[in-house]
C-alpha cells in the first residue's frame, strides 16, 4: 500500500470522530443516559434550596400573572400561606422559566428537572463547540463528556441553579472569545445579554466577569467597549444597592474577605472541589494537558486561556465566606477541555501514530466516563406527595402544621396541589421557634415554647392549624421544641389520623394528627432575620381562589 493510500485510510479512520453531528448527538445521548438515570429521583434531594427554587418557580410565575399593585405585599401574603418561597434570596430568571414551564406541564418537580437538563445539553454544546474550534475537531467529544462528569450528573438531576449558570457562563466566554478574534458585533452582543442572563440566574456565577475583564485587557483596545460592560455594570450594581437596602443582613453575610485570599486551605478546598465535580481522570489529564501545551509550546495561547480562567474563578471564589463545591461546576468544562489539551497535542506530537493515538485516548476516557455516570449516587426522597394528596382529599380548606427536616418537600407538594389557594403550611421553625443564621452559616435556634403545655396554647392561639405533619425518625434531628410538640402529640387535645411512609435518610415516615380543640384564625407577623431586622405585622394569607 502506498504511503498516499495508507494517509487516506487514516483519514476516513479518523473523520467519523472528527464529526460535529455525531458529537452533538453524543451530547443528546448522554442527557438522555443521565437523566433516565435518575427519572425516580424528584430533583428536591438537595435540602433545602432544591424544593424552594421549585416553589419559587410557581411563585414567580403566579408574581407575574397576578401583577399586583403592591409586589411587597403580595409576596409576604403568599409567603404567610406557604413560607416555603425564597424570592428575595436568588435572581428571578431562571424561576421564570420554570413557572412557564409549571403552566403548560403541571407543577411537577420532573418538569422543572427536564430544564435542568436543557441547560445540560447547552453546556455540552458549547463545549463541543469551544473545542472543536480552539482545540481540534476531534476534541469536540468534551462536549458528551462535560455532561456525564460526576458533578454534572449530581446537579442536573436537582432543581438547582448551578447548572442553568454554568451554561450561561461558558456560553458568555465562548461568545467573548469568538468577538476578540472576529470582532464581529453579534458575538460581543450574544457576551453581554449572556452575562445579564447569568447575573439574572445565580449570584456566585458573577465570577464569569473578571475572568472576562483579563481577557479583554489582554486583548488589547477591544477592551475599552462600553457596549460591552454597560449592561453587566449597571445590573450588577443594582443588585449590591439592592440588598444593601433590603437585605443587610444577608449582605453582610456574603461580602467578600481579602484575607481569605492569602489561606491555603481555602485554594486547596476548591481544588478539592473540581476533582469531587470532575473526577480524579480527568483532573490529572487536564493539569498535565495545561503544562504540557506551556512545555511544549502547542496551543500554548488555549492553555492561557484556560489557566487564566482557573485562577480568576478560585482566587474570585476563595473571597467568599460561603463555600461549596457546586460554587467551582463552571470549572468542570474547562477541565475536560485541558484534557483534550493535552490529548489533542500528544496526539500530534507523534504525527504518524496520530490516528491511532486520538481514538485510543477517546477509548480508554468515554467509559471511564460512562462507568462514572452511572455509578454516581445521591439520595432518593419520596412519600411527600402522599402527604399532600391525603390532605386535599381530607383537609380542604385547612391549615397543616409541618414539623420536620424537610418542610420544603413536604411543603412544595401541598402547594402544587392546590392552585386556588385553599389549603396552608406552618411550619413549627416560626411558630415554635425561631431559627436565625448567623455570619458564620451556624443556625441559631429561640424558642417560644417552655412546655408542652405552651404548645397547646399556641396551636390554639396563634397557628390556624388543625392538623398537624411530624416527621418521625431519630430524636437527635429535632429541636427542643419540636420535642415539645411531639410530647403534646401524645395528649388528649390530638387525635392521630394517619401515617405515611418516607423514603428521606433517617426519617421514615410522617405521622398526621388532628387538633381537637377550637383555633383562632389570627393574621401572623413575619420576620426574616437571616436578611434584615425588619418587621412585617398583621400578615393576611393570600385571599382564596385567585
Amino acid at each position: 500500500m502506498t504511503a498516499a493510500a495508507r494517509g487516506v485510510e487514516g483519514a476516513a479512520r479518523i473523520e467519523p470522530f472528527e464529526s460535529a453531528a455525531w458529537q452533538s448527538i453524543g451530547v443528546a445521548v448522554a442527557i438522555i443516559f443521565i437523566g433516565a438515570l435518575h427519572w425516580q429521583n424528584d430533583g428536591l434531594w438537595f435540602q433545602g434550596d432544591a424544593p424552594r427554587h421549585a416553589a419559587n418557580g410557581l411563585f414567580v410565575w403566579d408574581l407575574l400573572t397576578s401583577l399586583p399593585a403592591d409586589p411587597l405585599a403580595f409576596a409576604l401574603s403568599y409567603y404567610a400561606r406557604y413560607p416555603v418561597i425564597a424570592p428575595v434570596a436568588y435572581p428571578p430568571l431562571f424561576y421564570l422559566l420554570e413557572g412557564a414551564a409549571f403552566s403548560i406541564a403541571g407543577p411537577d418537580p420532573h418538569v422543572a428537572k427536564l430544564l435542568i437538563l436543557a441547560f445540560a445539553a447547552a453546556t455540552g454544546l458549547y463545549t463541543m463547540m469551544w473545542a472543536r474550534r480552539w482545540i481540534a475537531p476531534m476534541a469536540g467529544w468534551a462536549g458528551p463528556c462535560v455532561v456525564m462528569l460526576p458533578g454534572f450528573v449530581q446537579y442536573s438531576n436537582g432543581i438547582l441553579l448551578n447548572v442553568p449558570a454554568t451554561a450561561l457562563g461558558l456560553a458568555a466566554w465562548y461568545h467573548l472569545r469568538v468577538w476578540l478574534e472576529s470582532g464581529i458585533p453579534l458575538h460581543r452582543n450574544l457576551f453581554a445579554g449572556l452575562t445579564v442572563a447569568m447575573l439574572l440566574t445565580y449570584y456566585p456565577a458573577a465570577v464569569v466577569i473578571p475572568v472576562g475583564v483579563v481577557w479583554m485587557l489582554c486583548a488589547g483596545r477591544r477592551a475599552l467597549s462600553l457596549r460591552v460592560w454597560l449592561p453587566p455594570a449597571i445590573l450588577l450594581g443594582l443588585i449590591v444597592l439592592t440588598a444593601t437596602l433590603l437585605l443587610p443582613v444577608h449582605l453582610a453575610r456574603h461580602t467578600p474577605s481579602i484575607a481569605r485570599l492569602f489561606s491555603v486551605s481555602n485554594w486547596a478546598y476548591y481544588v478539592q472541589a473540581i476533582a469531587g465535580l470532575t473526577a480524579i481522570y480527568w483532573l490529572v489529564p487536564g493539569t498535565l494537558g495545561l503544562l504540557g501545551a506551556f512545555v511544549t509550546r502547542r496551543r500554548r495561547r488555549e492553555a492561557a486561556y484556560l489557566a487564566s480562567t482557573f485562577i480568576c474563578v478560585i482566587g474570585c471564589l476563595v473571597l467568599l465566606p460561603a463555600t461549596d463545591q457546586r460554587y467551582a461546576l463552571l470549572l468542570a468544562p474547562m477541565t475536560v477541555l485541558a484534557a483534550f489539551l493535552g490529548v489533542t497535542n500528544c496526539a500530534e506530537s507523534t504525527w504518524r501514530w496520530r490516528s491511532a493515538v486520538m481514538p485510543a485516548a477517546f477509548a480508554l476516557l468515554v467509559p471511564l466516563t460512562i462507568w462514572s455516570a452511572a455509578n454516581v449516587m445521591f439520595q432518593v426522597f419520596a412519600g411527600f406527595g402522599e402527604v399532600a394528596a391525603y390532605l386535599r382529599a381530607h383537609a380542604t380548606h385547612e391549615a397543616v402544621l409541618y414539623s420536620g427536616r424537610y418542610d420544603g418537600n413536604f411543603g412544595f407538594y401541598v402547594r402544587a396541589l392546590d392552585p386556588g389557594f385553599e389549603r396552608r403550611v406552618v411550619l413549627s421553625s416560626k411558630l415554635l421557634y425561631r431559627s436565625e443564621q448567623g455570619a458564620d452559616f451556624r443556625w441559631a435556634e429561640t424558642s417560644n415554647v417552655a412546655s408542652a403545655a405552651d404548645v397547646v396554647a399556641l396551636m390554639q392561639r396563634q397557628s390556624g392549624c388543625r392538623w398537624v405533619a411530624v416527621e418521625i425518625g431519630p430524636d437527635f434531628l429535632l429541636t427542643a421544641a419540636d420535642r415539645l410538640l411531639r410530647q403534646a402529640l401524645e395528649g388528649p387535645e390530638f387525635e392521630r389520623v394517619q401515617s405515611f411512609p418516607l423514603t428521606a435518610g433517617a426519617v421514615v415516615r410522617v405521622d398526621l394528627y388532628r387538633f381537637l380543640l377550637p383555633v383562632e384564625q389570627v393574621p401572623v407577623d413575619l420576620v426574616f432575620p437571616s436578611f434584615s431586622a425588619r418587621v412585617f405585622r398583621a400578615v393576611e394569607p393570600i385571599a382564596r381562589g385567585r
